[in-house]
C-alpha cells in the first residue's frame, strides 16, 4: 500500500512475493493456457484489473489452504471458471447479495472468490464514458455475516498475500472480516489445490 504521506507514490507490487509462496503447490499440468486476452475480456462483458490478469498466470482456479475457492478466467475446471456463462448461472436470476448488486448487473461487484459461505471478494463493475464495461482495480469484501461491502483499498496481489502471511496484518475494520487464521493450513492442506472435474478423480 503506498504511504499515505506520499498518495501519488507507485504502490507496491506483491507479485513476485505472492507467486513465490504459491509456485511450489501448483504443477505444470495444473497452470492454464492464457488464451487470448482480449476474447476472454469479450466473453466477459468487462474489462479486468491487470493485477488480477497476472497473478491468474501463475494461481489457476482452485482452493487455497482449506476453503479459499479462486476462480479464473482461463479456467475450465468445476466451479472455478471465471465467464459471462458462468455468472449468469449463479447470479441470473439472483442478482443481489444481501442487497448488494452483483455483476452481470451494472454497476455491480464481479465476484471472483469467495472463503464458504462467509466472505466473497468483489470487483466494482461501472460503465466507462464510451460505454464500456471496467473493474475497478481494488477489491472489495462481502462478508454475509454482517451484511457488509467494504472497499479493502488493496489491489488483489496484495490482498492476498497478506491474507495468507499476516505481513502486514490486516487493520481496523479489515481485521473484522478477515482473520488471521483464515487461510492457515488445516488438516496439512497444500496452500493449493486444484478443483477436478469428477471424470477427472480427485
Amino acid at each position: 500500500m503506498s504511504d499515505d504521506l506520499f498518495p501519488d507514490a507507485p504502490r507496491k507490487s506483491y507479485l513476485e512475493l505472492l507467486e513465490a509462496l504459491i509456485t511450489p503447490y501448483v504443477t505444470a499440468a495444473d497452470l492454464e493456457s492464457e488464451q487470448d486476452r482480449e476474447t476472454v475480456e469479450a466473453d466477459l462483458g468487462v474489462s479486468l484489473p491487470e493485477s488480477y490478469k497476472k497473478v491468474c498466470r501463475f494461481l489457476p482456479g482452485g482452493l487455497l489452504g482449506d476453503q479459499f475457492r479462486w476462480a479464473s478466467p482461463f479456467s475450465k475446471g468445476l466451479y472455478v471458471e471465471l465467464t459471462r456463462a458462468r455468472l449468469e448461472e449463479i447470479y441470473g436470476e439472483w442478482r443481489s447479495f444481501s442487497g448488494v448488486p452483483l455483476y452481470p448487473t451494472i454497476p455491480g461487484n464481479l465476484v471472483f472468490a469467495s472463503t464458504s459461505i462467509r466472505l466473497s471478494f468483489a470487483y466494482r463493475v461501472t460503465l466507462e464514458s464510451d460505454g464500456s464495461a471496467k473493474c475497478d482495480s481494488k477489491v472489495f469484501i462481502l462478508d454475509g455475516d454482517v451484511d457488509r461491502l467494504e472497499e479493502t483499498g488493496l489491489e488483489v496481489d496484495e490482498l492476498l498475500y497478506r491474507c495468507i502471511t499476516w505481513e502486514p496484518p490486516m487493520e481496523d475494520s479489515l481485521a473484522e472480516h478477515i482473520h488471521e487464521n483464515e487461510f492457515e493450513e488445516r488438516m496439512n492442506l497444500p496452500l493449493f489445490r486444484r478443483m477436478r472435474l469428477k471424470d477427472e478423480g480427485v
